[in-house]
């Protein structure tokens, strides 16, 4: 497509009609094609209100609860009487509650507690049994996992990218709130009371493409035959690696048979910085109540490639196997994103595991070495040749910056991707979202683009992807945009009729203009704000439909029709 604009197609039709989109900007009028947005319904909020007070649902000193002016008070605080921002669980609708009962709990009462960070960079401090809503249902803390959705007092999503056990014993408190049992804490909505009676279980989450591998970044260590350590990037087929019989507690020499390197969106950090993981890596684990087993952050994905481990879900206070025998719980798992180099082996035991960072985790997926036929014999393959380093170059992971950061809404940003060839940016709800609006972006220079925030954008996301013919990639997410503080202008847009004769009355315009000029020229002239969507529908008399897109000029490409310019693009600045 040109950029310097782009034809004008006629189709001669008696019942079609073209909705567009006119997105006017400070310095350019930008005509987008209307998409649909889908408005998201959320049901009813289905809860039992009867009072159970319990120790175990409470929160530590310092919680803070959202009041119903929007300020502020410490939990230990509050007194009877308090005024507070409280969710109507019928209407789904904020409302005003007060506080009817305090409960008060010493350390010698109390247990531990979760801390569950948030992506918009929230702490929210909470007992395991204590009820939130979480991917728009009530559940218990101790049911929450990275990634999941917590709503906010401003009504929008906020994801869990960190979680840690605290056993800490404490002050702790809980509050009576009258009439929906419902407040905000830290921001996020919780309820008052125990587990429901029958507790939500979240239905599996979509299925990606059995392509993803599981994988651990470079600088992770792999325990060798001799209990020497090598860096997993560093790693070649035919190497001498650890594994482990579960079943006889015994070590086992294994070799490295093939080698994968994949670049992933993230890695997950398990008690700061013991293992570094993808969420689909299955580690050996021992469950509270003593099982054995594998277990993964996301066993769903998990399952596509290793559904001869059985994984369950890795979850706080699992305990990971080491190499000296030992097992540690985990108290803390925090994700980290952006785009990551990260590999992977397969050995020829019928264990399929090895020791990464003294963890005892699962192999890459047994298609790669052959699968476990269950028997007792020790599995024998052919070694394959396949080391990433020698044979595959590495994938390049382009680097993205965004000029500035935190965008501004109404204001352009400059984006810089170094070899990039192409770049694609979307305007999403959440940090971390991979789908939503997309922007058009505009390349300026040799690896650098700008791209147009609009209106109404406060509070969202800049998603950017960029590639090359290479097959580099790389992914980046802006800070959230702030609101743009300078009062929009007003431009007026100019609707060229000439030479079809098309009248005032043709052109429908939503929403309506804040004035419409006397047209003397045949043109419309309808004075908009910097910044509005405007839906445009025209049709002349001879059933002619347009469509168009952005462009100094628009070509006519039937050829019985003259060249002609349907939107003037030289724009006045109305005081």
């Amino acid at each position: 497509m040109p950029r310097d604009g782009m034809k004008l197609e006629y189709i001669k039709r008696r019942t079609f009609t073209i909705l567009l989109i006119v997105i006017l900007l400070s310095q350019q009028l930008l005509f987008l094609l209307n998409v649909a947005d889908a408005a998201t319904q959320e049901s009813d909020f289905p809860v039992d209100t009867t009072q159970e007070e319990d120790t175990s649902t409470c929160f530590p000193v310092g919680t803070k609860i959202v009041m119903a002016d929007g300020s502020y008070k410490n939990i230990e605080d509050i007194v009877i009487g308090d005024k507070i921002f409280s969710f109507d669980i019928y209407n789904n609708t904020l409302a005003v509650g007060i506080v009817t009962k305090i409960y008060k709990h010493s350390p010698d009462e109390a247990g531990g507690y979760y801390i569950f960070s948030t992506e918009d960079g929230k702490q929210l401090q909470i007992t395991p049994e204590h009820i939130l809503f979480v991917n728009k249902r009530w559940m218990p803390a101790y049911k929450v996992r990275i990634s999941d959705s917590l709503r906010t007092v401003n009504g929008r999503e906020t994801k869990v990218y960190s979680m840690q056990y605290v056993s800490e014993k404490t002050w702790t408190y809980n509050l009576e709130v009258q009439p929906f049992n419902t407040f905000f804490a830290e921001d996020i909505l919780v309820h008052n009371r125990k587990e429901p009676a029958q507790p939500y279980e979240p239905s599996p989450p979509p299925l990606p493409p059995p392509i993803i591998l599981c994988c651990l970044p470079a600088g992770t260590q792999i325990l060798l035959e001799d209990k020497s350590t090598k860096s997993i990037e560093n790693i070649k087929v035919g190497d001498k690696i650890l594994s482990y019989d579960t079943e006889k507690q015994d070590f086992v020499c294994s070799k490295v048979t093939r080698k994968i390197t994949k670049v992933r969106e993230g890695v997950y950090d398990i008690n700061h910085g013991l293992i570094k993981i993808t969420d689909d890596h299955p580690l050996y684990v021992r469950k509270k109540n003593g099982t054995l087993c594998w277990a993964a952050i996301n066993p769903e994905k998990s399952k596509l490639a290793y559904s001869f481990r059985k994984p369950l879900s890795l979850e706080i206070g699992d305990e990971l196997f080491t190499f000296d025998g030992k097992w540690v719980r985990i108290d803390s798992i925090t994700f980290k994103p952006g785009p990551i180099k990260t590999y992977t082996f397969a050995v020829d035991s019928i264990f399929h595991n090895y020791f990464a960072n003294n963890v005892l985790v699962s192999n890459a997926v047994a298609e790669l070495c052959g699968g476990d036929d269950e028997d007792d014999d020790i599995d024998h393959y052919d070694v394959i040749d396949d080391d990433i380093d020698d044979d595959h170059p590495p994938v390049e992971i382009i680097k993205i910056s965004v000029s500035p950061d935190p965008p501004v809404e109404r204001a352009n940003i400059t984006i810089d991707a170094p070899t990039a060839d192409t770049v694609t940016v979307q305007l999403v709800e959440k940090k971390f979202d991979m789908v939503g609006t997309f922007l058009y972006s505009e390349k300026i220079d040799s690896y650098k683009w700008r791209c147009f925030i609009p209106s109404n954008s406060a509070g969202k996301f800049v998603y950017i992807q960029a590639s090359n013919l290479e097959g580099g990639k790389g992914v980046y997410w802006s800070e959230a945009i702030l609101e743009n503080q300078t009062p929009p202008q007003k431009f007026e847009l100019i609707l060229d009729t000439y030479p079809f004769g098309l009248a005032l009355d043709v052109f429908k315009l939503y929403p309506d203009p804040e004035e419409v000029l006397t047209p003397t020229d045949g043109r419309v002239h309808a004075v908009y704000e910097e910044g509005t969507r405007v839906y445009i529908t025209a049709q002349n008399y001879e059933d002619y439909v347009f469509e168009y897109w952005t462009g100094t000029g628009i070509e006519d490409t039937s050829s019985d029709n003259p060249l002609v310019t349907l939107m003037n693009q030289d724009k006045e600045y109305i005081a």
